[in-house]
């Protein structure tokens, strides 16, 4: 019953990856927030450093040893962007979604330097969650 159910819940949470953990949090916890708070204007700073390949995706544990990063997708970012451009919308009194670019490196490969396909796939993908182009709701319920 609820005792059974929230343990069986916080054993699939533990064993989520970085990544479905950062989305499920997103759709369950900030989704829900905004709209609570039901604010007028949006203000996103837009990090990609933690998309997959990126220089700041790294954690750091008490211990100071390197752990694996969240890992975001190009696409979880379009996802993640379109859901709080809805949430905003749905707001009474939505006025806009402001979005600032704040991180975000590129990948590190010693024979060919930095490589930023990543950040710009990702940057893509997030200006498509904005403008809402090509975003299919169904692909994320």
């Amino acid at each position: 019953t609820a005792a059974a159910t929230t343990s069986t819940e916080n054993s699939s949470a533990a064993n989520e990856t970085g990544r479905e953990a950062w989305m499920r949090a997103v759709k369950e916890r900030l989704v829900p927030a905004i709209r609570a708070f039901a604010p007028n204007l949006l203000i996103m700073s837009a990090g990609f450093d933690a998309a997959e390949t990126d220089l700041g995706n790294v954690g750091v544990d008490r211990r100071g040893e390197r752990k694996v990063g969240v890992n975001l997708q190009p696409k979880d970012y379009e996802e993640m962007t379109a859901r709080l451009v809805e949430a905003v919308e749905s707001c009474p009194e939505a006025k806009g979604v402001v979005s600032i670019l704040e991180g975000g490196y590129g990948s590190y490969d010693a024979s060919s330097g930095l490589d930023r396909d990543i950040l710009a796939k990702c940057c893509v993908s997030h200006v498509k969650g904005l403008s809402s182009f090509g975003f299919d709701k169904s692909t994320y319920q």
